[in-house]
């Protein structure tokens, strides 16, 4: 499928969101866009014109989690970096794709990707809890049954009660990961919505696009607010659910944190990892080595 763009202005400034995310050179986010959307390079994409094809603007989920997929893999990029870069730019409309969609949208790259259809009872299968239908992902099956949930990433199961449904049932990426339990206000006023598990995940600036943060980032605050309690939580109510997704609108958030990314490690790592410690140890190599490679360059450059 050939994906059009309206004018060669949208797809520069598409590149151009996909370098600063993921710091390729531009011209190498040119060449893969070109490629990922269907064209033999970027130059056919800047000459050819009135083409059959699909205009980037009405790509449905599919379609853009399989952009998102190739892409990654073109720029050797996290997929939650190149979906943030697409929803900060012209491909991903914000009138039409609202949390929600965000949310299932990188759910479903994670299937092209990370964490792809394992079958039945495999790390990573999505079944549901046979007493009251709620959707579960299997971490290891046996006696118990090792699941993830939105409340929790350590929920033991009996055998019997862990179903798995004829008609597989979409991957899910936990509410825990991507709702905000509360919120920091930092010396300049600036606000930051932290996680349940007290980890960052926007900062919040007058005018300004919510900016991602590391969930290992220090944040210096002077205030503490929280919008809901362990007894009013979200998780085993729709209502609360739809609530806290609202709120989050209404900060103007419309994409997924970094914290989502740790979802691949929770499904395939040490079954007895909370949510909070496995993110605190991904993270934390990861910014570990960012670190490095910042103090190579800088002694490259002396």
């Amino acid at each position: 499928m050939r994906i059009l763009y309206r004018d060669l202005e949208t797809a520069k400034s598409i590149a151009k969101r996909l370098g600063r995310e993921t710091k390729a050179r531009l011209s190498q986010c040119q060449e893969v866009l070109a490629a990922a959307s269907g064209y033999s390079d970027w130059h056919e994409l800047h000459h050819v014109r009135n083409t059959e094809g699909s205009p980037i603007e009405t790509l449905d989920l599919g379609q853009l989690a399989n952009f998102e997929a190739r892409l990654s893999k073109g720029l050797n990029a996290n997929v939650g970096d190149v979906q943030h870069a697409l929803s900060c730019s012209p491909a991903i409309p914000r009138a039409r794709f609202g949390l929600a969609e965000h949310v299932s949208l990188r759910a479903a790259a994670f299937r092209l990707t990370e964490i792809p259809d394992p079958g039945r009872r495999k790390p990573g299968a999505v079944g549901k809890f046979k007493s009251d239908g709620k959707p579960l992902i299997l971490r290891h099956f046996g006696r118990p049954v090792s699941c993830i949930t939105d409340r929790s990433a350590n929920v033991a199961v009996a055998d019997f009660e862990f179903v798995t449904p004829r008609t597989p049932l979409p991957l899910f990426i936990p509410a825990r990961l991507y709702l905000a339990y509360g919120i920091w206000t930092e010396p300049d006023g600036s606000k930051v919505l932290f996680s349940r598990d007290y980890m960052p995940l926007w900062r919040l600036k007058d005018d300004e696009r919510p900016e991602r943060l590391s969930p290992v980032e220090w944040i210096n605050y002077t205030e503490q607010r929280w919008f809901w309690t362990d007894a009013n939580a979200p998780w085993d109510n729709v209502q609360r659910m739809r609530e806290h997704v609202r709120r989050l609108e209404d900060f103007g958030v419309k994409g997924v944190p970094k914290l989502v990314e740790v979802l691949p490690t929770l499904v395939f790592g040490n079954q007895n990892g909370s949510f909070g410690s496995t993110a605190r140890s991904y993270f934390a190599d990861r910014a570990d080595s960012a670190t490095n490679v910042e103090d190579l360059l800088e002694t490259l450059t002396d």
